[in-house]
């Protein structure tokens, strides 16, 4: 399973709903004019089965499918910095807990 992390540059955080907080965690993300990015960790069997199917699924969980990318950190950079402002380096820097 893969789970939501902090990550530098995150500027917001979604509150899970009410009465939700038990099954929805909050989640960070880098907002901008352009763009929202929000960082996934991706857990030991998943990441195993990952590389088994060499897939990865994206599900939205509403009635509408708004535009989307799912990326590794270096893609998400290149992406990001198309509309401005990239998402900064991860690899030398931990963002606080």
């Amino acid at each position: 399973m893969a789970n939501a992390i902090n990550f530098v540059g995150a500027n917001v955080r979604y509150k899970a709903p009410k009465d939700d907080e038990d099954r929805v965690n909050d989640l960070m993300v880098m907002k901008t004019d352009h763009f929202i990015t929000s960082c996934w960790e991706i857990g030991p069997a998943e990441m195993n089965e990952i590389i088994r199917s060499g897939k990865v699924y994206l599900t939205v969980m509403s009635q509408t499918q708004c535009p989307a990318f799912v990326g590794g950190e270096l893609s998400t950079r290149a992406i990001t910095a198309d509309y401005g402002k990239s998402l900064p380096k991860q690899t030398a820097q931990k963002a606080p807990s």
